[in-house]
C-alpha cells in the first residue's frame, strides 16, 4: 500500500491527527489528555502520514524564531516498525527548514534516544526531566 504525506489544512485532517494523538498517548500511554492537548496545537503545523486511505501517524512543528520544536509524534500501534516515525520526523525537519529554522529541538521519552540520535539529534546534557510517569530528555539537531 502507498504511503502519503501531508500538511494538515483542513479541520477535519486536523481531528484525524489529534485522534491519532489521543489514542497513542491518552489511551495507550495513560498521558492526561490536558497536557497533550494545548494552546500550541493551534499555533503549529501539523502533518499526517496515510497509509492508503487511513491516518496513521502525526506529528507538529512549532516555529520559535529560526529555530522549530518538534513535538507529538505519534504512529498508530499496527503501524509501528514500518518507518513511518522517520518519515514524521523528516518530514517536519523540512517543514521547519523551508520556514528559516537553523535546528530543530524535541522532547521524546528518553527509551527513544537511540532512534533520534540515529536521525542526527544530539541530547542536550542534563535535560532529563518527568512528565507524570514518563522520563524526557531534550534533544537538538542543526539543520
Amino acid at each position: 500500500m502507498d504511503k502519503s504525506i501531508i500538511q494538515v489544512n483542513t479541520i477535519l485532517e486536523l481531528a484525524e491527527a489529534f485522534a491519532i494523538r489521543k489514542k497513542v498517548f491518552v489511551e495507550e500511554q495513560g498521558i492526561d489528555e490536558k497536557l497533550d492537548f494545548d494552546i500550541h496545537d493551534h499555533l503549529a503545523s501539523h502533518i499526517l502520514v496515510y497509509y492508503g486511505e487511513k491516518p496513521v501517524a502525526t506529528g507538529r512543528l512549532l516555529m520559535e524564531d529560526d529555530r522549530g520544536h518538534i513535538s507529538r509524534i505519534a504512529v498508530l500501534k499496527d503501524f509501528r516498525g514500518q518507518g513511518l516515525g522517520r518519515i514524521v520526523v523528516e518530514s517536519l525537519e523540512k517543514l521547519a527548514r523551508n520556514e528559516g529554522a537553523h535546528a530543530v529541538s524535541l522532547h521524546p521519552h528518553a527509551y527513544l534516544k537511540m532512534f533520534y540520535m540515529a536521525l542526527g539529534y544530539h541530547e542536550v546534557p542534563n535535560s532529563k526531566f518527568k512528565l507524570g510517569r514518563h522520563r524526557l530528555i531534550k534533544m537538538i539537531k542543526l539543520l
